[in-house]
């Protein structure tokens, strides 16, 4: 052996036997905020999209200060805000929201409401009600649906006046705000709303008289059966199924030869709630030749007792239509834990369901079954796939598995870098990983 060949040997394998956890999170770690930091704005833009995925408590502040510097081109800010708000990983962190609030782009005043709403701070009304005068009408609107969330009535004093707003958006908000406010005024407001010209403030005023479940919205809402807007009947039909009436069943039943499958999808939807008309309504969806009735029909199947599953393989799978097959592939995998279903959606091809496989394999306790299903699958020609695929084997064999891996954290695409890094930090702080390691 020359001297050349010893030295690669040996550092490749000090290399592999200072391999930890603690080393991988840290490279990825730092290949994220390399990204953050970058001053190419499509860099930027992919490292952030990628912390969707799964957003830990140093991403959230990597991303707070990012959102905060008012240097930053405002596509990073909405974005950074964007994947805040809808993480499900929340962290206790001081937020100067004077700042974020008062920001010239009413985008990043509207999302920085949307994270407020996450983090509840004590004093939230002092910062929400100054933006019920914001010049932007969707701030406005915001603004408004969290107050209504506060369960104060008092706060009527500061919705009324916004029924009077330029904005239809506004008016349709601070009207379901009143509503989730519990303010009996709603009953006579809603009514007038009704004979608006204009189909969304009737579709929200419907809204607002159904979030109230009282008996005197009864009669308006039948009313609005009869409306020429097939949105305001279903809505309707929805609001008068929460009372659960025979009564009223038997009102909402003849609906469901209406014209529109919108309000025919009420009118299962609230049947099949009812054991009385339960099986009468699958019947009829079977026999509903409109595909969105389908897919709702794939829905509901999905939701009751496993059974239901068989129905799902045996005529959704081999379904004409791309849409509905896809549905019940998506159900199938949610619902299932069997590697054998996983395998037999194989037959689809379909990126998509590779996908949602490996995303769901992601959710599932480790097991043996699962790492022999993962080292027989074949080379994708997706790369996002093969990521996916060389992830997951982490979770069993850091050691054995990271070589292969790690050219993905090498990668010359932005896209497949980041995503290769944020999955690999989900894997080794998930707790299977914790429990494989002890």
């Amino acid at each position: 052996m020359n001297k050349r060949s010893f030295l690669l040997l040996f550092f490749g394998f000090a290399a592999c036997t200072s391999l930890s956890p603690d080393s991988v999170i840290e490279k990825c770690s730092k290949i994220l905020q390399n990204g953050l930091n970058s001053s190419d704005l499509r860099i930027k833009l992919n490292a952030i999209e990628s912390i969707s995925i799964h957003c830990n408590k140093s991403n959230y502040i990597d991303l707070l200060k990012l959102i905060l510097d008012s240097e930053q081109n405002d596509k990073v800010r909405i974005q950074g805000l964007e994947v805040l708000s809808n993480s499900n990983h929340f962290f206790i962190v001081p937020i100067p929201w004077d700042r974020l609030l008062k920001a010239p782009n009413w985008i990043i005043r509207e999302k920085s409401l949307l994270l407020l709403q996450k983090h509840n701070p004590t004093d939230n009304l002092k910062l929400i009600t100054p933006l019920l005068k914001d010049p932007h009408p969707f701030v406005r609107s915001t603004a408004l649906s969290l107050i209504g969330e506060q369960s104060q009535p008092h706060l009527s004093e500061s919705v009324r006046p916004l029924l009077q707003d330029t904005s239809s958006l506004v008016k349709a908000a601070a009207l379901l705000a009143l509503a989730r406010l519990r303010n009996m005024d709603i009953l006579k407001l809603s009514e007038n709303h009704l004979k608006s010209s204009e189909e969304f403030l009737r579709v929200q005023a419907v809204k607002a008289l159904s979030s109230l479940r009282i008996h005197h919205s009864i009669p308006i809402l039948e009313r609005a059966l009869m409306d020429e807007s097939d949105i305001v009947r279903g809505e309707a039909i929805e609001g008068l199924s929460a009372f659960y009436s025979p009564d009223l069943k038997k009102i909402i039943f003849p609906f469901y030869r209406d014209v529109s499958w919108y309000v025919r999808k009420k009118v299962y939807l609230s049947l099949v709630q009812d054991s009385a008309f339960s099986s009468h309504s699958l019947i009829l969806m079977e026999k509903d030749t409109s595909k969105f009735i389908q897919l709702t029909r794939i829905s509901l199947l999905a939701k009751t007792h496993a059974s239901n599953l068989d129905s799902l393989r045996r005529f959704f799978l081999y379904h004409k239509d791309p849409d509905i097959r896809k549905a019940a592939i998506e159900y199938l995998i949610r619902d299932t834990t069997n590697l054998t279903d996983l395998n037999n959606l194989e037959e689809e091809g379909n990126e998509e369901v590779y996908l949602a496989i490996f995303q769901k394999i992601m959710n599932m306790p480790p097991s043996g079954k699962i790492l022999d299903y993962l080292t027989s699958l074949k080379k994708f020609s997706a790369d996002r796939l093969n990521l996916y695929v060389s992830v997951l084997l982490l979770l069993y064999d850091l050691k054995k598995f990271y070589p292969d891996f790690e050219r993905y954290l090498n990668s010359n695409n932005p896209e497949i870098k980041y995503q290769a890094a944020v999955l690999c930090l989900k894997i080794l702080e998930s707790v299977s990983f914790q429990k494989i390691q002890k």
